[in-house]
């Protein structure tokens, strides 16, 4: 006999080096001199004449200047001393010992600088920092992500998201990203359906990386998962111990391993497995509980680009009280699906979106 409860379910397919020197005196806030920020990305056109550099260099100036934290070395003074040593684009501090020689020089607790490796450009909002895990730490590659979200991608810079994207392997071609991926997020700009339903104290679980996207406004609960199988797995164990409320779980593979990669063999897999799944999911469900399957974007691993693809994403109903076989046609909005969710839990919406309840209840 199914137990009396109410679940909707929806399943979502730089480094800088901070090099410390001998302190000549130290005072409240410590004096610290930025050097040049290098640039060796072949990728980018920019490198040529250091416009990159230049930039990057005085955003890194900017975020320490209007942290409060710190004295700044005088940069044409820096410049100068630089040259007059030897010291050109700060080809000739490779080491600590030479970084701590002019750290002594120029009277400084420590000397920033850096070197960009790779630029990567995206259609997407976002600004990613990458790191391997046994030379920089996740802590610190948690902390620098942080720095840029709330310190330097503000205002006019401002972008959906930081993310973190920390790797190991030992060498060119056996790099490879680990699950420690983290997502830094703004805030959504006015109150979505998560925000409303937990109003109401309807539970709002995160499967996935649902709570970094939203930033963990709405949800009540979750568990972060890297990969397919373990959110596969915590979707089960929620719809087991659920009895109201929405489970809101997103599958990353097919994103960032299969469709990214344009690995369309295991996507077809990945696919295959979902399908196989799926019965263990109905089992568990009562006549009134409901599943929507959808996406928020295509990713397709058969075309030549690695990025998003914008066909029409799929919404499909499933539930054992939904109408068999009932058309909602082509929506306008993914707002749509949130003014159902609304309906659904019988609770007043945004106001955005046109519920299509009726059409398959």
């Amino acid at each position: 006999m199914f137990r009396k409860k109410n679940i909707l379910i929806i399943i979502l397919t730089a480094i800088l080096v901070l090099v410390t020197c001998i302190s000549v005196y130290s005072q409240d806030r410590p004096k610290i001199a930025v050097v040049a920020i290098t640039s060796i990305a072949s990728n980018c056109s920019w490198q040529s004449d250091s416009s990159l550099s230049i930039a990057t260099t005085d955003l890194m100036v900017n975020a320490l200047v209007n942290s409060n934290r710190f004295r700044l070395f005088e940069r044409a003074k820096l410049d100068a001393i630089c040259k007059e040593h030897g010291f050109q684009n700060f080809s000739g501090l490779v080491d600590q010992s030479t970084a701590v020689q002019l750290g002594k020089m120029i009277g400084v607790r420590a000397i920033v600088t850096g070197t960009i490796t790779n630029v990567n450009f995206s259609a997407d909002s976002v600004f990613q920092i990458a790191a391997h895990e046994k030379i920089y730490p996740l802590e610190k590659l948690y902390k620098m992500c942080k720095i840029a979200r709330n310190g330097i991608l503000i205002g006019k810079h401002r972008v959906g998201r930081v993310i973190a994207r920390p790797f190991i392997g030992d060498k060119n071609g056996e790099f490879e990203r680990t699950g420690h991926r983290k997502d830094f997020s703004v805030n959504p700009p006015s109150s979505t359906i998560i925000d409303l339903l937990t109003a109401h104290n309807i539970p709002v679980i995160g499967v996935g990386k649902i709570e970094d996207l939203f930033n963990f406004n709405g949800i009540t609960e979750s568990i972060h998962t890297p990969h397919n199988s373990e959110a596969m797995a915590t979707i089960l164990l929620f719809a087991d111990t659920v009895d109201k409320g929405l489970i809101f779980a997103n599958l990353p593979d097919f994103d960032t391993l299969w469709g990214h990669r344009n690995n369309y063999n295991a996507f077809a897999e990945g696919l295959e497995k979902f399908d196989r799944w799926l019965p263990e999911l109905f089992d568990r469900l009562a006549e009134t509980d409901v599943i929507i399957f959808t996406a928020d974007h295509g990713c397709d691993p058969t075309t030549e680009s690695t990025d998003h693809s914008r066909e029409y994403i799929p919404i499909i109903v499933y539930g054992k009280s939904i109408k068999n076989g009932a058309d909602i046609g082509v929506r306008k909005t993914f707002a749509d699906i949130g003014a159902t969710i609304a309906d659904i839990f019988r609770i007043q919406g945004t106001g955005k979106g046109t519920s299509f309840w009726n059409e398959v209840n």
